[in-house]
């Protein structure tokens, strides 16, 4: 049988547009390249039915995230060569050859073929459903008819509502059995299920679970529509152990009453018996209708073990000698993502198995591979690994359902889980802490982080839900990412494009350098196009050549660059003054804007760079930094642009009549619904009268100060970012105007025993901040019931050991909050001036590190009392001062001779000192930036001192998340210029440990005692901290102490680890990509030991 021509003409609406000849025919149809190569490698005369994107969304119903469907018609010239034939609703330019069948709606086409095939057919038709197994199910029928007789079966998972027809049509070729997998979809329709016009001979239902926004029972319910056709002839097969069994049972029976069960169920009439699963698959005994068969296969799990049941008892219904089959049942591999049991390597090139099972997930599904992970790894003596992935669509029942997993994790004792994907929370939340991993939502993040610790004899499932995520990644990535550990390049703090960092002040009067900081010469890969332009316009504007009212449209090209880095958002219909222009284009710099003032308001780029070359020459500007108009860097051309450029261009800026010179001084601009804020904070601290501010990450200024009548220009680029600019302006202004700045020294304590223990402790604050909000839901903390020397009971035994004890405050101690600040900052932290110290003191601390994002909590005012309260009590502090070189100053320990410069700084960060203003810069009290003078601080230690040591604490990174990127710069700047060991906190967990150049760097400690709740459970990481004890004797050592660090679990009270988490942290630390820590296994308190 076929479709001939004379069949097509008479079951489809439509006429030929080229016909063929009488002999012509096709016995496949398919629509997609995928199915058309297949079907043409096996020797099929294809008939290409193409979609156009309407009509396949109406004909298939899909929507939301299966709607996707690009026009068909469109892609099949680049496969013409494998049709015979083509259905189209539009004549397309195709070899002459191929004959079209022109029709209004290409998609009746796949139903109406289906239904003459099914017609015509006489062999045997197998249809299953089910919520897991159903594809395997559908390809282990193929692999074994195909070897015993003739066989079609629905191509990949083609099981929707389109993709049963279509298999139904391709039975045209009369093979002995046309095998079709029936999805929920193609069941659930009002009308009636799809099996209703195509009734199998035999119908099989796999599994039951919730899934497609559907409860099981309702599952139940469309799933038993597959016989819903049948009206009592053939057979029904079901699984006796799947839920809802009740349920299918009594709705199949409406339908037809020949119903057959399988299963492990005493009740099963095939009943499976004598059940083994091992490493290398599954055995078990069958009773099959009264024949007794033992299989073997290379699945695993009870659930596959039924499917085969199920197989067997289709067989023997369609007269399939079992015997033969057995063999082929052996023989079977699964399908790619289904259980795939595949061995690899560890870097170390060990073996270890991973089961890749990634295909698809359901409840039970997930449940049953979990128990195939540690039936494998029972026979192994290495870890098991579960990486699952979300369970799509289940609706309301998705909390609970995901609950069950965990449960199914903890009774199988699976070592470690890693989650991904939102759903996989609610599994993370029911597990111990120590069997957690992590949870994630990028797929290579997810297989850097297991690479790092997967090792000998390890088992690692991978099972998951593929759809709508990146989870399908996640096997290649792990593998790929076991090729080799892989190598961080971190990029240099310095700016990217520039050869130093520099700034010099001016006097006009003389034309002379009289202040300079940094690198005098530096030469940035920007330009000053822009500028030279806009000076052109204003003299022009002076001169009434130009209105400042006049309106511009802005055309096509500048519209393109809204997407570039400070464009103003332009519209075609927009009608933009000259002022506005000049503005977003002295303020921000705009791009679009520039672009508008060459194109629109001079009349053409070439005009404009006309302009711009004449203005270069008149003032002295070389041409190499006016190469543009924007200013931004060229792909095939350096520009070359320096201090004495910048001040050329200010000179002649900041020197116009009083209403131009205004536009120079704006500290906000506004367009449209943007607001924008001049980056900088010099207006706000007195330092400028006028500024102009662009280059890539802030890093170039042109300012005006008057002072006394004089006025000075000041100039910088190669900044890395606002504050490192606006410290070398500060700095450079403040020598010119000749206002003091105070030194600051650093303090030096001798002491002459060895062995000499200094610890350092992470993020400390005793919590009134978050007591308060406790005390407002009625909650009890240990601050409201134990005194604060409480928290420190469990870790005081190693500080009362120590002979130097530093702690990192993380508040501000003040006698009120800061409720302004509170309005726009979310955690304001102060601390109670008389018991913080008093407590601190108590536990004998001897050095406080202040520089971190809390202490400028309460302004200036809780500056200076956070100081003073720690003076008062002898604790000396570091990283925070009345002055930017106080709060640079470094603290000095001199151990027997052994010198040690202790420096303490804060990130930078934007808003930090944008919106906040907490970085110290000249003679305004602040906490220290890293991108201050700290690093040329400890660079003249290191050259002064070549034999000393040098050890920075930094307070850094994003809370609960792993290292971001700029540690590891700041880290290798901070490497750069000296630092011999850098331990980081601020992430309030603890971080990987790493080596760059060969200097340690322990990215985060964690907390110390800070008694917030802690985000540890929400964000499904390790709930550790550590302290780091530095040991002085003939050599000088670094012991990590981990501890315990969750609140709620402890209530306020950290201790070490056990036995147990300390095994946990040391893997923890090992995923983040640590460097090999010596693990001493300490009864009272286990460490991690590093020489340095």
């Amino acid at each position: 049988m076929n479709f001939s021509k004379d069949v097509i003409e008479t079951i489809l609406p439509g006429r030929w547009i080229n016909p063929p000849n009488d002999e012509w025919f096709v016995d496949s149809v398919a629509i997609n390249k995928t199915q058309t190569e297949t079907d043409y490698n096996n020797g099929k005369r294809v008939m290409f039915i193409a979609l156009d994107e309407d009509t396949w969304h109406k004909g298939s119903g899909n929507r939301g995230i299966y709607a996707g469907w690009n026009d068909t018609h469109l892609k099949v010239p680049k496969f013409s060569d494998k049709v015979n034939g083509v259905i189209v609703a539009r004549e397309l330019n195709l070899d002459p050859s191929i004959p079209q069948y022109l029709m209004e709606n290409t998609y009746e086409a796949i139903n109406l073929l289906g239904d003459h095939a099914y017609d015509v057919y006489k062999g045997n038709v197998i249809a299953i459903t089910g919520t897991a197994g159903k594809s395997t199910t559908k390809s282990l029928f193929e692999h074994i008819l195909k070897n015993i007789s003739t066989v079609i079966a629905t191509r990949g998972n083609h099981n929707t509502r389109t993709g049963v027809p279509l298999t139904i049509a391709t039975g045209i070729a009369e093979p002995d059995h046309l095998v079709v997998e029936v999805a929920i979809s193609s069941l659930w329709m009002r009308s009636g299920g799809i099996m209703k016009k195509y009734p199998p001979n035999i119908a099989m239902i796999t599994s039951i679970d919730s899934g497609q926004q559907k409860s099981a029972y309702e599952t139940a319910v469309h799933k038993s529509k597959i016989a819903e056709g049948m009206n009592k002839s053939g057979h029904v097969l079901l699984n006796r152990d799947m839920n809802e069994f009740d349920t299918v049972f009594e709705e199949v029976s409406k339908y037809n009453t020949n119903i057959i069960t399988y299963g492990f169920h005493a009740d099963s009439d095939v009943l499976i018996k004598d059940f083994i699963d091992t490493q290398d698959g599954t055995k078990a005994t069958v009773d099959v209708l009264g024949e007794s068969v033992t299989f073997t296969s290379r699945l695993h799990g009870k659930g596959m073990a039924q499917n085969i049941a199920g197989v067997l008892t289709a067989l023997k219904l369609s007269d399939v000698k079992l015997n033969d089959a057995l063999p082929l049942i052996s023989s079977y591999e699964p399908n790619k993502s289904v259980q795939n049991i595949e061995t690899h390597q560890t870097r170390d090139g060990a073996a270890f198995t991973l089961i890749n099972d990634a295909w698809n997930a359901t409840p039970n599904s997930m449940i049953e591979s979990i128990e195939v992970l540690q039936n494998i790894n029972k026979e192994r003596k290495g870890k098991s690994i579960a990486i699952l992935g979300r369970i799509v669509n289940l609706g309301k029942e998705a909390k609970k359902r995901h609950q069950a997993v965990a449960k199914s994790l903890i009774e199988q004792n699976v070592d470690l889980v890693f989650g991904h994907g939102e759903e996989m929370k609610h599994c993370l939340k029911e597990l111990p802490e120590t069997m957690i991993g992590g949870y994630f939502e990028n797929s290579q993040d997810l297989a850097n982080r297991v690479a790092n610790i997967i090792g000998a004899d390890d088992v690692v499932l991978i099972k998951g839900s593929a759809r709508a995520t990146d989870f399908k990644h996640v096997r290649d990535n792990v593998v790929e990412a076991l090729k080799a550990t892989p190598k961080i390049k971190i990029p240099n703090l310095s700016h990217p494009h520039a050869s130093g960092a520099g700034a010099v002040t001016f006097n006009t009067k003389t034309g002379e350098i009289i202040a300079s900081t940094g690198d005098v010469d530096a030469v940035q890969n920007q330009g000053v196009g822009g500028l030279l332009l806009m000076n052109y316009i204003l003299t022009a504007v002076f001169a009434n050549k130009y209105e400042l009212s006049q309106t511009y449209t802005p055309t096509a090209k500048e519209i393109k660059s809204n997407s570039a880095p400070r464009s103003i958002p332009l519209e075609k219909s927009d009608q933009v003054n000259l002022h506005t222009l000049l503005s977003a284009g002295l303020f921000n710099h705009a791009p679009n804007a520039l672009l508008m003032l060459a194109n629109e308001v001079i009349g053409s780029n070439k005009n404009a760079m006309g302009v711009i070359h004449a203005q270069a020459e008149k003032l002295g500007v070389d041409l190499t930094a006016a190469r543009n108009i924007t200013g931004r860097r060229i792909t095939n051309k350096d520009q070359s642009l320096t201090l004495e450029n910048l001040y050329k261009v200010g000179l002649v800026l900041f020197n116009k009549y009083p209403f131009i010179q205004d536009l120079l001084s704006q500290r906000t601009f506004s367009y449209k619904d943007k607001m924008l804020f001049t980056p900088t904070n010099l207006y706000a601290h007195g330092k400028i009268n006028s500024g102009i501010f662009f280059g890539h990450q802030d890093s170039i200024a042109i300012t005006e100060t008057i002072v006394d009548g004089n006025q000075y220009i000041s100039v910088a680029l190669g900044a890395t970012d606002a504050y490192n600019r606006d410290q070398m302006l500060t700095r450079v202004i403040d020598q010119a105007t000749k206002v003091k700045t105070q030194k600051a020294n650093s303090k030096v304590i001798k002491v002459k025993d060895k062995p000499f223990r200094m610890n350092v402790m992470g993020d400390t604050y005793f919590g009134e901040f978050y007591t308060e909000i406790r005390e407002r839901k009625g909650q009890i903390d240990a601050l409201q019931t134990k005194t604060r020397n409480y928290s420190f009971d469990g870790l005081r035994p190693l500080f009362s050991e120590g002979d130097f004890n530093i702690l990192n405050f993380e508040a501000a101690i003040s006698h009120k909050t800061n409720n302004h600040l509170k309005a726009r900052k979310p955690f304001v932290l102060y601390s109670d001036p008389k018991e913080t110290v008093k407590a601190i003191k108590k536990e004998k601390f001897n050095l406080v590190t202040l520089g971190n994002n809390h202490l400028m909590d309460m302004e200036k005012e809780g500056l200076r009392l956070t100081v003073e309260s720690f003076n008062a009590a002898k604790i000396p502090s570091i990283g925070a001062g009345a002055t930017q070189n106080e709060a640079e100053k470094s603290f000095i320990l001199d151990v027997d001779g052994q010198r040690l410069a202790i420096f303490n700084a804060y990130w930078y960060r934007r808003p930090m000192y944008k919106e906040f203003d907490f970085y110290a810069i000249g003679n305004k009290p602040g906490v220290a930036s890293l991108t201050g003078e700290i690093l040329n601080n400890i660079r003249a230690e290191k050259e002064k001192y070549p034999n000393g040591k040098v050890l920075v604490i930094t307070h850094w990174g994003v809370d609960f998340l792993d290292v971001h990127p700029m540690q590891r710069v700041y880290a290798k700047a901070i490497v750069e210029a000296g630092a011999d060991l850098i331990i980081g906190h601020g992430a309030h967990m603890i971080q990987s440990v790493e080596e760059i150049d060969g200097t340690k760097v322990v990215y985060s400690i964690g907390n110390g005692v800070f008694n917030s709740n802690g985000e540890y459970n929400r964000r499904h990481v390790a709930p550790y901290s550590m302290i780091a004890q530095l040991v002085f004797d003939e050599s000088i050592e670094l012991l990590l102490y981990p501890f315990y660090s969750n609140n709620l679990k402890t209530f306020w009270q950290p201790r070490f680890l056990s036995e147990d988490e300390f095994d946990h942290c040391t893997t923890i630390l090992k995923s983040y990509g640590s460097i090999p820590l010596e693990a001493v296994a300490d009864k009272e308190r286990p460490y991690y030991r590093l020489v340095l």
